[in-house]
């Protein structure tokens, strides 16, 4: 089910134009980027909402248990040359709606209030209206200091601006979710990306954690793999460390892997890790007995690059094992307490926690090298 964004609009009755404007932008985005970002914009209006009936507060507080302002995300203030009826606690009924949802806003941050005044020229045809504008004038000069409104000319431009408006107000709604989850960045190949292993090993000072299959992209290949030597030569010093999840080439679930992708994986990767374990003391691979659903790359503790493991044979080769699979970044904020950093960790820890230590692995006589006359698969992640 899409996320509800609740749109009130208040104004006077000489801008009913507009008033339909709103109506059919908020339905026309419902089809396009409000879907897309599972939003759907439901728009509140007395003269669709509202009823017959009595109200102790009359009929503007009748209005307002309709409306429900409080409740509501989005409120659309309209203005022209008229200001409205006066109410019990205001000059015009679009004023009560105005200072009714500038007051939860003050509490809550919330409606984003979106006022427009139509500067499109008119003439002056009678005292009341000359009154109604001096009213319009005073509600301007008194316009809460906190809030912008916008000008537009005439209903086309009108409908240009609410709809620009309305698509900043969904793209900010999912921008908020992305910062508390602690979004940061994403693209679409990982071997495009700073969080390729050559790429990795540059941009990271002390600490890298890696979780994948076999880890064969970062040294499987001797320049790589000098460039890893390299790497480690360089955190030993500051006390850095490298850690590497793989998964366990004697468990079930490695079998388990081998036979959706339907090709056998030599661990030949194994035996690098083992050599440059015993040159490099910051250098620690565990094994773990899980079918691989994330490749994660931690650098220096405060980000994550996160890529789906596609456990399918065609999707599996066509991904470069998953190295050109799209991947989110996420970033490790003291005020985000939400961001997903800190679940993948948690995550990473408690995996590393049940893994058995490479070296401990091969002192129990598991052999790593593929048996003679065999050819070695592809490299896998």
């Amino acid at each position: 089910m899409p996320r509800i964004l609740k749109i009130v609009i208040a104004s006077p009755s000489d801008v009913q134009d507009e008033r339909d404007i709103v109506e059919n932008v908020a339905n026309e985005l419902n089809r396009g980027i409000a879907a897309s970002f599972g939003r759907h914009l439901e728009v509140a209006r007395w003269e669709t909402d509202a009823y017959p009936s009595f109200h102790l507060e009359g009929p503007q507080g009748l209005i307002d248990s309709i409306l429900g302002i409080e409740d509501c995300d989005i409120l659309i203030g309209i203005f022209w040359k008229r200001f409205g009826t006066p109410t019990k606690s205001a000059k015009s009924g679009t004023e009560h709606e105005f200072r009714r949802a500038y007051k939860v806003w003050k509490k809550k941050r919330r409606p984003q209030i979106m006022v427009y005044f139509n500067q499109k020229p008119y003439t002056l045809t009678s005292k009341a209206e000359t009154k109604q504008l001096s009213r319009l004038q005073r509600f301007k000069d008194t316009f809460p200091e906190e809030g912008l409104w916008w000008e537009y000319n005439g209903k086309r431009d009108f409908e240009r601006l609410v709809r620009r408006h309305l698509e900043k107000v969904i793209n900010g709604e999912f921008g908020k979710v992305i910062k508390e989850l602690g979004i940061i960045d994403g693209a679409m190949k990982l071997s495009e990306s700073l969080f390729e292993p050559t790429n990795c090993m540059k941009e990271t000072n002390r600490y890298l954690d890696f979780l994948g299959i076999l880890g064969s992209k970062w040294i499987s290949q001797a320049d790589v793999r000098k460039t890893l030597k390299d790497f480690l030569d360089r955190i030993n010093p500051v006390n850095g460390r490298a850690r590497f999840l793989l998964i366990n080439p004697s468990s079930p679930s490695f079998k388990d892997f081998q036979a959706i992708i339907r090709r056998q994986i030599k661990p030949q990767s194994l035996e690098h890790f083992h050599e440059l374990t015993k040159a490099c003391p910051c250098l620690q691979v565990r094994l773990y007995d899980h079918l691989p659903c994330f490749r994660l790359v931690f650098v220096d503790k405060n980000k994550v690059c996160v890529s789906k493991y596609a456990v399918d044979e065609e999707v599996h080769d066509q991904s470069d094992h998953g190295w050109d699979a799209p991947h989110l970044v996420f970033m490790s904020y003291a005020e985000c307490p939400w961001s997903l950093h800190t679940a993948f960790m948690h995550f990473y820890e408690h995996l590393w926690n049940h893994s058995i230590d490479l070296n401990t692995y091969l002192d129990q006589g598991h052999y790593v090298k593929g048996a003679p006359g065999e050819e070695a698969s592809e490299p896998d992640g």
